[in-house]
């Protein structure tokens, strides 16, 4: 879906980025939240897609990853509200909210889409596109 609004699903690579989208999901209604890291491509080596730049930054849950590796194995990241949005490795064809984010040079969306944005100088700034859920 992000990539319909030519942006990614959200790179979380602060604690500051991570506690101003935790903030963000707060007031909304969305339980798990899709962020942009995987290991599909190589098990417990997290990188962000899709330019596929390594996960330096983490806040797993504990216990977290995982990696279960039966049916459905987990290689996609959540936000996971029932764990204080820390991350959880979870299946990848899970339903969950996911939030995108674009550079501020991306054009802007129509007047009819939603859009927050956030400017902090502890962060890049982070266009806030969507909040939706993917099923």
């Amino acid at each position: 879906m992000c990539r319909l609004l030519s942006a990614n699903l959200v790179e979380i690579t602060s604690k500051e980025e991570s506690d101003f989208i935790s903030r963000f999901l707060s007031g909304h209604s969305a339980i798990s939240t899709w962020i942009g890291a995987t290991d599909i491509f190589s098990e417990g080596k997290f990188v962000w897609m899709p330019e596929g730049e390594p996960v330096n930054f983490t806040n797993w849950a504990p216990g977290e990853p995982n990696h279960n590796t039966g049916t459905g194995s987990e290689d996609c990241v959540i936000l996971d509200e029932n764990r204080s949005w820390h991350w959880n490795d979870i299946a990848c064809t899970t339903a969950a909210y996911f939030v995108c984010e674009m550079s501020m040079s991306t054009p802007t969306l129509p007047a009819n889409e939603r859009q927050d944005q956030a400017t902090t100088t502890a962060m890049t700034a982070v266009n806030i596109i969507s909040l939706n859920s993917v099923s």
